[in-house]
């Protein structure tokens, strides 16, 4: 019977650098996660299959270096298909700075996975969310610029 102590290291097939590898094989219980789902992308490690996911929808992914370092600076599914039930892809690959679901089919359930992230815009114009549910956001998110333009029972606020 095999345990979770076995030295093997795991079967990456190539999608990972060597420091990767390493952490894996002295990790093997988490190894079959991170094998299968993150790949070393421009410099650094990302959800694979979320940016496939993102740019299979139409959207993008943009990323920025600073000091050695390369992180994902934005996510934009804007004039896309994109649901409530896509939005985690946006959250496995972690943009710091910006997140682009205008023109999308997002919904207040949709806004909850955002609650707390350090954003500094979230551009929601032209979906499907409330008031109330960008009122509940902002809360949790006082120092992002929220772009909402909102469908009111008179017509339309921005």
């Amino acid at each position: 019977m095999q345990g979770t102590n076995d030295k093997q290291s795991p079967d990456l097939n190539g999608t990972a650098s060597s420091a990767i590898r390493i952490f894996l094989w002295r990790l093997p219980a988490l190894s079959v996660v991170f094998a299968l789902s993150f790949v070393v992308y421009r410099g650094c490690i990302v959800p694979q299959l979320s940016v496939e996911a993102i740019e299979r929808l139409g959207g993008s992914v943009g990323y920025e270096s600073a000091f050695g370092i390369t992180a994902c600076e934005y996510v934009s599914l804007s004039d896309t298909a994109a649901t409530d039930a896509d939005l985690v892809h946006v959250c496995n690959v972690e943009p710091h700075s910006y997140v682009y679901l205008d023109g999308t089919s997002v919904t207040d359930e949709g806004l909850k996975l955002f609650a707390g992230w350090r954003l500094l815009e979230l551009d929601l114009r032209n979906t499907r969310v409330t008031e109330k549910g960008v009122a509940k956001l902002k809360r949790t998110m006082p120092r992002c610029k929220i772009r909402v333009q909102v469908v009111a029972s008179a017509g339309l606020a921005e």
